[in-house]
C-alpha cells in the first residue's frame, strides 16, 4: 500500500519512504502530538499470513528493552492489516556502512560488542533471531558513537514452547522450505530451519563479524546451492589474507563461530564476547566518522519485511530423486583378484540422467540433448560437485570436503591479460589489470560482480563469464572424501564392478589411476578417506563401461560419452 507524504495513519504523519522491500514498505513517520520520529513498517501485500508474522515480529522486538536492540513501540492499522512503529534509526545500516567505511580495530571491536550483547539479550529471552545478516543491523549515529541496533524478527524462532504470549503458534515455517539468507546460514538450519538453537545465530554472527573485518562476505558462490555448499564445506578465505592486520584473537573467535559442527562451534554469545575481547565499550569515534554515517543514513534505506513470501530468505531446494539399488557387503571377483566390500552401500540402477542433473545444476552440459538419457561431457569436479549439491538438497551432509582454490603456478599479469582477452572489450583490460593487479584472477573467478566495476560491463555479463570459466584450467585443489557422511559420493571402482549392470556411457569412479599399469591390476580400495592431488602431473581419474571396459581420464576432463552414477552408504 502506497501512502503519500503528508497521509495520517492514526497518531502519525507520513513524511518520507525509507524503503521497500517484496512484501513491506518502510516510512519514515511523526507522532502528532509529541513530534518524534518514527520508523512504520507496512505490509503491500494484504494476505493474512503476512499479517501474522509481521505481528510474530512486532510482539518479538516490543517484548526486549536493550539498546543494541530496534524496539517496536506501537501497532497501528493501514486498511484492514496492522502495521508496525519502531524506533527510527538515523543512521545507515550495517552492509550500506561497510560498502562505503573501513573502520579502524577499536571501532570494529566497538561495533563487534554492540552486535554481540543485543543477540545475548534476545537469546537470555529465548529467541533466536535465524536471519541476522548486516542489512539486519542499523547503525544509530549518538553523540557518543556509532551504536549497532539488531532489527527484523519476522523468521524469529522462540525455544520454549514457540508460543506467543496469547498461546498461539509462533513457529511458521512451511514444510520442505530453507528460510534465512544463504550467506549466513548455519549448515543446520539449511537442513532443518526448525531444528536450530542459538548456536545457528552464532554461526550467523561469525559470517557478520567476518564482513565486518574484512569488508567481504564469508561465503559466495554464483548461486544458492554453490553458497549453502561452501556453508556446509566451511570453506572461507583466512581474514588475515584479506585484512593483515588482524589480530589473532579475532581469527580464533570468528573461527570458532564458524564451526561445521554445530556441537563444536562456540555455545553463546557471552563465550564468543569472551573469545573477541578487544576493547569494546571505549570511545573510538571521532567527530569525521559520526558525520560521515550520519550522510551514509540519510539517504533511502532498502528494509526488507522477513515474511516466507520474500524471494530473498526463503528457498525451496530442489528434490533429488534417484532410483537406488540396495548391495549387501561380500566378496566377488574383480579381474585378477578377489575384493571384499566390508560394508553394504546403495548404488543408482543407472547413470545419472540429464532432466535430474538439470534439477540440481541448472544447466545441462550435454551434446546429445534428451532428459532420459544419461547427462555427459560431466568432468570428475563436476560429478562431485553434483553429488554435494544434491546431498544437501536433501537434507544430508556433503560426502566431500573441498579444499581451497590454488593457483596452478605464479600467472603474471600478461598471462591474466591474455585470459581477459575474450572475456572483455579490450580497450577495458590495462585498467582492469591495473586496478585488481595479481588478484584479477582470482577476481574474475570468485568475484565477478566487482569485475563489472571496471571492466565496462554490467553485473549480468561478469556472472555469466564466472558462469563459464572453467577454475580447474588455472587453479588446483585438493577433495577428500568424507568417512561416514551419509550424502551421495562417486562409487569406487569395486562398488561399480560389483554393481553396475551396464551403461551406454563412460562413468567416473571415485578411485586414482595408479599407473602405467592400470590396465593390468585393478586399483586398490580406499581404507579411509582419500585426498586427491591435483596438478598437472597429478594421478588420473579411473572410468568404467560395460563389461570389463576400463580407462582413465583428466580430473578436469569433459567428453560427449562421459557421465556417471551415484552410491551411498548404509
Amino acid at each position: 500500500m502506497d501512502l503519500p507524504v503528508g497521509t495520517v495513519v492514526d497518531r502519525y504523519i507520513v513524511e518520507a519512504t525509507l524503503g521497500e522491500g517484496g512484501m513491506a514498505v518502510v516510512y519514515r513517520v511523526r507522532h502528532k502530538l509529541l513530534g518524534s520520529s518514527h520508523a512504520m513498517k507496512v505490509l503491500a501485500v494484504p494476505m493474512p499470513s503476512v499479517s501474522d508474522r509481521l505481528m510474530q515480529e512486532g510482539r518479538v522486538q516490543s517484548s526486549i528493552q536493550h539498546p543494541n536492540i530496534v524496539p517496536v513501540t506501537d501497532v497501528v492499522e493501514v486498511g484492514d492489516m496492522p502495521a508496525l512503529v519502531m524506533e527510527y534509526v538515523r543512521g545507515p545500516s550495517l552492509d550500506e556502512y561497510l560498502r562505503e567505511t573501513r573502520p579502524t580495530l577499536e571501532q570494529i571491536d566497538d561495533l563487534a560488542h554492540g552486535i554481540l550483547r543485543g543477540v545475548a539479550a534476545a537469546h537470555r529471552h529465548g529467541l533466536i533471531h535465524r536471519d541476522l545478516k548486516p542489512s539486519n543491523i542499523l547503525i544509530a549515529v549518538t553523540d557518543e558513537g556509532l551504536i549497532p541496533k539488531i532489527t527484523d524478527f519476522g523468521l524469529v524462532k522462540v525455544l520454549a514452547g514457540d508460543t506467543d504470549s496469547s498461546g498461539s503458534s509462533m513457529s511458521r515455517t512451511r514444510s520442505g522450505m530453507r528460510m534465512g539468507t544463504p550467506p549466513y546460514m548455519a549448515p543446520e538450519q539449511i537442513r532443518d530451519t526448525k531444528g536450530v538453537d542459538e548456536r545457528a545465530d552464532i554461526f550467523s554472527l561469525g559470517a557478520v563479524l567476518y564482513e565486518l573485518v574484512t569488508g567481504r562476505r564469508c561465503f559466495g558462490g554464483i548461486d544458492v546451492m554453490e553458497v549453502f555448499m561452501a556453508v556446509c564445506a566451511g570453506e572461507y578465505v583466512d581474514p588475515r589474507e584479506i585484512n593483515p592486520e588482524t589480530p589473532e584473537r579475532i581469527v580464533a573467535a570468528i573461527a570458532g563461530a564458524l564451526k561445521v559442527d554445530h556441537a563444536s562451534r562456540t555455545p553463546t554469545c557471552e563465550a564468543l564476547l569472551k573469545n573477541w575481547t578487544g576493547r569494546g565499550g571505549v570511545s573510538s569515534w571521532d567527530e569525521a566518522s559520526l558525520q560521515k554515517a550520519e550522510a551514509l543514513g540519510s539517504g533511502s534505506r532498502r528494509m526488507v519485511s522477513f515474511v516466507p513470501a520474500e524471494p530473498d530468505e526463503t528457498f525451496v531446494l530442489p528434490e533429488v530423486a534417484i532410483p537406488m539399488e540396495h548391495v549387501a557387503a561380500g566378496t566377488f571377483d574383480m579381474g585378477l583378484r578377489q575384493v571384499t566390500l566390508t560394508g553394504a552401500y546403495e548404488i543408482s540402477r543407472a547413470p545419472v540422467t540429464q532432466e535430474t542433473w538439470q534439477s540440481i545444476m541448472h544447466a545441462n552440459p550435454s551434446a546429445f540433448t534428451d532428459n532420459g538419457r544419461p547427462v555427459e561431457q560431466v568432468s570428475w569436479h563436476d560429478a562431485l560437485e553434483f553429488c554435494n549439491r544434491a546431498s544437501v538438497s536433501v537434507g544430508v551432509d556433503p560426502a566431500y570436503a573441498f579444499g581451497s582454490f590454488k593457483p596452478r603456478k605464479g600467472y603474471s599479469l600478461d598471462d591474466m591479460g591474455r585470459m581477459l582477452y575474450d572475456l572483455i572489450p579490450f580497450a577495458r583490460i590495462p585498467h582492469v589489470l591495473k586496478h585488481f593487479g595479481t588478484e584479477t584472477l582470482h577476481v574474475l573467478q570468485f568475484e565477478p560482480t566487482r569485475l563489472s566495476e571496471v571492466a565496462g560491463i554490467g553485473s549480468k555479463t561478469a556472472a555469466r563469464i564466472a558462469g563459464s570459466w572453467d577454475p580447474y584450467k588455472y587453479y588446483e585443489r585438493d577433495v577428500k572424501w568424507v568417512d561416514g557422511a551419509a550424502g551421495f559420493r562417486l562409487p569406487t571402482e569395486a562398488e561399480w564392478a560389483r554393481s553396475a549392470t551396464g551403461s551406454e556411457v563412460w562413468e567416473w569412479v571415485w578411485d586414482a589411476d595408479p599407473g602405467p599399469k592400470f590396465a593390468v591390476d585393478p586399483v586398490t580400495l580406499p581404507e579411509e578417506p582419500a585426498v586427491d592431488p591435483l596438478g598437472e602431473e597429478g594421478p588420473r581419474r579411473i572410468v568404467r563401461r560395460r563389461g570389463d571396459r576400463r580407462g582413465c581420464r583428466e580430473p578436469r576432463m569433459r567428453e560427449a560419452d562421459l557421465g556417471f552414477r551415484v552410491a551411498r552408504g548404509i
